[in-house]
């Protein structure tokens, strides 16, 4: 473990905790159903939890396509995976507050499971397949209560550009239903932990894709659309946009 590593875990943490100094504001607010100045200072608190994590591992982040972000929040993020660094670049460049599936055991994490659970986020048990299903399937009335949800159908890191298989069982609810479905590709965030196994500096990007409102798509384009996402998502079919920043 290289010393920016361990400088890393340690602001982490650390930041994580001076981040929860809002918690019990937040709480007051929605005790209060003040939601807009509840939901304002989340997006801001997490956002910028989220930058400065990407900012310590010494990461350059480029953002491409936030113009392509609805303007509502039943929003599905469905996006590739490389390594650990990918939710907090998409939380700390994304202008959303965004849940995510997290393993179970995190709900013993102080702080860090305390804002998950403000993220709207899901815990689930990886070992339990159908339970993982049920979980999300719960979480589509979220999104259409206007939360949105990310969700990498790889499942597990790839730790590298090249994609792993998109895994349909979790997906497949999310197609099924009304909501809209925003692509996402994160390139090089494995090269700044995955790669040597430890914190290294780098470049990153984020593309953020045209939205794919499966309410008006039809039922051919709904039978395609894994193959769809993954061709939109792969960093492979967008290497001339990636050669060219």
């Amino acid at each position: 473990m290289n010393f920016r590593t361990i400088i890393v875990v340690v602001y982490f943490w650390l930041s994580t905790a001076i981040a929860s100094l809002f918690l019990p504001f937040i709480f007051l607010m929605k005790f209060l159903g003040f939601k807009k100045a509840r939901n304002k200072m989340v997006l801001k608190a997490v956002s910028l939890w989220a930058r400065n994590i990407i900012w310590s591992c010494g990461i350059k982040t480029t953002i491409i396509g936030i113009e392509n972000l609805p303007n509502h929040n039943k929003i599905c993020f469905v996006s590739n995976h490389q390594s650990n660094l990918d939710i907090p670049m998409i939380l700390g460049n994304v202008p959303r507050i965004i849940g995510f599936l997290g393993k179970a055991e995190l709900k013993k994490v102080p702080f860090l499971s305390t804002w998950m659970r403000v993220l709207n986020c899901a815990f689930i048990n990886r070992k339990k397949r159908y339970e993982s299903i049920s979980t999300i399937e719960k979480r589509i009335d979220g999104i259409r209560a206007g939360h949105p949800m990310l969700i990498f159908p790889e499942s597990k890191r790839s730790k590298s550009a090249t994609m792993q298989k998109f895994r349909r069982g979790g997906l497949k609810s999310i197609v099924e239903s009304d909501i809209t479905l925003v692509p996402l590709t994160i390139s090089g965030t494995y090269k700044s932990m995955e790669e040597k196994k430890q914190i290294r500096p780098g470049k990153s990007t984020l593309i953020i894709h045209q939205p794919i409102d499966l309410k008006i798509i039809t039922d051919t384009e709904r039978d395609d659309i894994y193959i769809t996402l993954r061709d939109i998502i792969d960093p492979a079919n967008n290497k001339t946009l990636l050669n060219n920043l």
